[in-house]
């Protein structure tokens, strides 16, 4: 079975496939990495008017956050759990009016942009069976000129936050995947707290 599209577990707690998620705990933690959506918000150059494309929105509180900073502008939010995204429009804190949840897994994505489309998939990859076919799936949904955020823990890292170290992805083998799908890694940022980001378009 895919995994779900949301990432945002501790050592202690870390499930895979996010069974029987507490939404709202996932969401508490999400807004404790608050202070990170300004950076990718920067790295991706979000304009107001944009239209944003989230993969592995969960509980969204990160996609209100792009949402905030795009309006008049639309953030797709995409996560394969519709109690996830039933959350997002029920609790989630702030303006969902400029959110669109859309159900969808990351391997088979169920959108599609003509426009280029700043895309974030923040803490999702090590959640998926099939990163790669994840890559794939998003340069077939997004035109060329588009770009994309790849946020993930460093498995060189001390292993004192996020998901434990076996589950985690090197920088490496998440360049390995966007190259084989077309894209062109432009930076790789040290986010601190063993977290990566990899900016990269097709």
């Amino acid at each position: 079975m895919p995994a779900s599209l949301l990432a945002v577990s501790d050592h202690d707690d870390f499930d895979k496939e996010m069974h029987g998620a507490d939404w709202a705990a996932v969401y508490e933690r999400q807004a404790e990495r608050a202070d990170l959506v300004a950076r990718f918000c920067d790295l991706l150059e979000l304009e107001a008017g944009d239209h944003v494309l989230e993969i592995g929105c969960g509980p969204g509180h990160t996609s209100v956050q792009l949402a905030e900073r795009v309006a008049p502008g639309l953030v797709y939010a995409v996560d394969r759990q519709p109690d996830a995204l039933a959350y997002l429009q029920s609790e989630a804190e702030g303006d969902t009016d400029r959110v669109r949840p859309v159900v969808g897994d990351a391997e088979s994505l169920p959108v599609r942009f003509d426009e280029p489309t700043p895309t974030l998939v923040a803490f999702v990859l090590h959640h998926v069976d099939d990163p790669a076919r994840a890559v794939e799936s998003i340069a077939s949904s997004i035109p060329e000129s588009s770009p994309l955020l790849v946020v993930e823990y460093d498995p060189d890292a001390a292993g004192e936050v996020g998901p434990p170290l076996d589950h985690r992805l090197a920088p490496a083998k998440c360049r390995e995947w966007l190259s084989a799908a077309g894209f062109a890694v432009e930076s790789e940022v040290d986010l601190g707290e063993e977290k990566y980001a990899l900016l990269a378009r097709r």
